[in-house]
């Protein structure tokens, strides 16, 4: 009996090994300061579309033309230097944030840590045709955000909830890891 329960787990650790092994991570590093990580939807790959000494750009996008896009804006901002994180940031420099989002849009706000304790604040268009989710950040004094929409000319710009949770899933394993 013992055997047997050996060689199941032994089986359930094997494939548990296999399925993270298929999973495909990205990353990306930004100026030798930090690398943003995070596990890809299937189908979906990073590419950095443009990268200077302030700004980086990128795009998460699937094989599938017709599912929606992620961009990756990744910039410093001189006036959160001295913010390690969204964390350090207090309720009046957060609505300062908040109300950059409604000056266009109608939103709803949300607060939420990644499995690696990434502090996060997430906008959710809320108007008749929702169309983005945004996620946003601070490391180290630069601003971060993924934004999830659909791609330029699609029929419906509205983002279904299954395309929200497979947004939700990278955003859950992201990770910024410091390099220096």
């Amino acid at each position: 009996m013992m055997k047997k329960m050996l060689s199941l787990l032994l089986c359930a650790a094997l494939l548990l090994t296999c399925a993270a092994a298929l999973a495909d991570t990205a990353s990306v590093d930004i100026r030798d300061r930090f690398q943003i990580k995070g596990t890809l939807p299937d189908g979906y790959k990073l590419s950095v579309l443009s990268q200077d000494d302030l700004v980086l750009e990128g795009e998460i996008s699937s094989d599938d033309p017709a599912a929606p896009i992620m961009r990756l804006y990744v910039s410093f901002n001189e006036t959160y230097a001295a913010k390690d994180t969204l964390k350090d940031m207090s309720d009046q420099e957060l609505q300062v944030i908040c109300q950059s989002f409604t000056e266009e849009y109608s939103v709803t706000f949300d607060r939420l840590d990644t499995a690696s304790g990434v502090p996060l604040l997430s906008a959710r268009e809320t108007g008749d045709s929702a169309d983005f989710l945004d996620f946003y950040t601070i490391f180290r004094g630069h601003e971060i955000e993924l934004w999830l929409s659909k791609v330029d000319g699609a029929d419906d710009p509205t983002l279904t909830e299954a395309q929200i949770s497979r947004c939700i899933e990278l955003i859950k394993t992201l990770e910024i890891i410091p390099l220096r």
